[in-house]
């Protein structure tokens, strides 16, 4: 049987292999009804394509597209009875949000230097069985989008980013672009777009209101008196290429091949009930409350049964949806 890999799924099995089982394996995700930072970025990242059109296309305003993907989570969280205060943080959210699209806009304007090849795009990429007993994988991703720049004709895959701090240093060792990148090249060609990704391109959208201060000609900030104030914000926008050379995808996607076969044979041993939760490494450590399935492992190391915590807190659903639709994957065998 051919398993199935996203790239989130390789992540979450090298931070927490329990939590990538109750995510993955089990599909369970919390009933009860949370808002916080991360959703903003998943409206974010949801308002993006659909602003962008393909080519020099653009479909109105940002903040229209970001403010009908808010407001269905705000109207989702309330038909599930979500209480007072995650509805006014999520009110809080979507205000930031919002105040970000429009910076966003004027900033860019209609980002008349990418040419939109096409914006989350499915694709997959298949890796064979190969000897040692790892089984055929099928890697399913979704890249942020492909885009041309109309000033140099390079192809670049982008990956939309939302930070409170814009940092880049870490970028060459960030475990899912450049892998979305290798597989994507190979896909996308096979699929008849005949082209060579320059690299990645990191789109970043700082979570912060827009400055209203008044500035002077060269962008300062100035105090009310005029004079140039010694408090002035970080860039809300960045864009970061990271080029990738051959010798680098070739790394990359060697990488992503180990990955997603020790992901692909774990899975085979649950499936065929080789291991149980007793046998799954968990990596305890200070963020561990942070995770959704934080009580399920309090539980289960007091060597209580779980089944019954699954049932009453947790609803099951197929990781493996993107966003509830049923998209036709491009790819390609490796």
């Amino acid at each position: 049987m051919t398993e199935r890999v996203r790239t989130s799924e390789r992540i979450d099995f090298q931070r927490c292999p329990t939590k990538w089982y109750y995510r993955w394996r089990l599909g369970l995700t919390p009933k009860e009804v949370k808002l916080g930072a991360p959703d903003l970025g998943t409206w974010w990242h949801e308002a993006l394509p659909n602003w962008y059109g393909v080519g020099l296309k653009r479909h109105g305003k940002l903040e229209d597209h970001f403010a009908d993907a808010a407001g269905a989570a705000l109207a989702q969280a309330e038909d599930a009875h979500a209480s007072p205060e995650v509805i006014e943080t999520g009110q809080e959210l979507a205000a930031l949000g919002l105040d970000m699209a429009g910076a966003y806009q004027r900033h860019y304007g209609d980002d008349p230097g990418w040419s939109v090849v096409g914006a989350e795009i499915p694709l997959w990429f298949g890796f064979p069985t190969r000897d040692g007993g790892a089984p055929a994988v099928t890697h399913y991703l979704k890249p942020d989008a492909l885009i041309q720049s109309t000033k140099t004709g390079a192809y670049w895959l982008v990956e939309n980013k939302t930070a409170t701090q814009i940092e880049t240093l870490h970028l060459p060792l960030d475990p899912q672009a450049t892998s979305y990148a290798v597989m994507a090249e190979v896909a996308l060609r096979k699929a008849g777009h005949k082209i060579e990704l320059q690299g990645v391109l990191y789109n970043f959208a700082r979570k912060v209101l827009t400055d209203l201060r008044e500035q002077d000609s060269k962008g300062r900030y100035l105090n009310m008196n005029g004079t140039v104030s010694k408090r002035q914000p970080g860039k809300q926008f960045v864009r970061h290429p990271l080029v990738l050379t051959r010798r680098a995808k070739a790394l990359a996607l060697k990488r992503t091949a180990e990955e997603t076969y020790a992901v692909g044979f774990a899975a085979q041993q649950i499936r065929s009930k080789r291991v149980d939760l007793d046998d799954i490494p968990k990596n305890r450590g200070k963020a561990c409350p942070r995770c959704p399935f934080f009580k399920l492992c309090v539980l289960h190391e007091q060597g209580g049964d779980t089944r019954e915590l699954q049932r009453a807190a947790y609803r099951k659903q197929d990781p493996y949806t993107y966003g509830g639709t049923s998209d036709e994957h491009t790819g390609w065998e490796f």
